[in-house]
C-alpha cells in the first residue's frame, strides 16, 4: 500500500494514538472488571471452570439478542457494540503504522492471535471470562476498521 509521505508530526500522532489506544484496551479489557470476582479467593485463577468461558460460537450473541429483554441496555449495547467497536481502531492504526500489516491474511491472522491472547490472559487472570463470540465480534471490528483504511485512505494498487 503506498501511503503519501507522512510528516514527521502525522506520524507522532498517530504512534501517540496508538499509545493511548494501547493503554484504553489494557484499561478495558483487564483493569475495569477486575473487582468482579472476590479478593482472595484465588482457587478460581487458573480453572477452566470459572469464571465463566463459552467454547460455543454464536451462543452468547444468541442469548443476548433473543432474550434482549433479561438485560438492560447498557449490558446489551456493551456486549454487541462494545466488542464491534473495541477493535475497530486497531484495524485502521495497524495498516497505517506498519507496512506488514498492510496485507490481509497477515492481518487477520495477527489480529486473531492477539484476541486469542486477550481472552486467555482475561481467563486465566480472572479478569473476565474466555467467549468465542467476543473474538468473532472483536474480528468484525478489526474488519471494519481496515476495510475503511482501505476504502478511504488508499486502496492497495493489485
Amino acid at each position: 500500500m503506498e501511503f503519501i509521505q507522512r510528516s514527521r508530526w502525522l506520524q507522532t500522532f498517530m504512534w501517540l494514538t496508538s499509545a493511548v489506544y494501547g493503554a484504553a484496551l489494557i484499561y478495558l479489557l483487564f483493569i475495569r472488571d477486575r473487582l468482579r470476582y472476590r479478593h482472595g479467593d484465588e482457587s478460581h485463577l487458573f480453572s477452566w471452570d470459572l469464571p465463566y468461558a463459552n467454547l460455543k460460537p454464536f451462543h452468547t450473541i444468541h442469548v443476548y439478542l433473543y432474550h434482549a429483554n433479561h438485560y438492560n441496555f447498557s449490558t446489551w449495547f456493551q456486549v454487541f457494540f462494545g466488542n464491534l467497536v473495541l477493535f475497530l481502531p486497531f484495524g485502521i492504526l495497524a495498516p497505517l503504522l506498519c507496512r506488514k500489516m498492510q496485507s490481509f491474511p497477515r492481518y487477520l491472522l495477527v489480529l486473531f492471535v492477539i484476541l486469542v491472547g486477550v481472552e486467555l490472559t482475561q481467563k486465566f487472570t480472572s479478569t473476565g471470562a474466555f467467549d468465542v463470540d467476543d473474538i468473532i465480534l472483536n474480528l468484525v471490528g478489526g474488519i471494519v476498521g481496515f476495510a475503511l483504511v482501505r476504502i478511504f485512505i488508499n486502496p492497495i494498487k493489485s
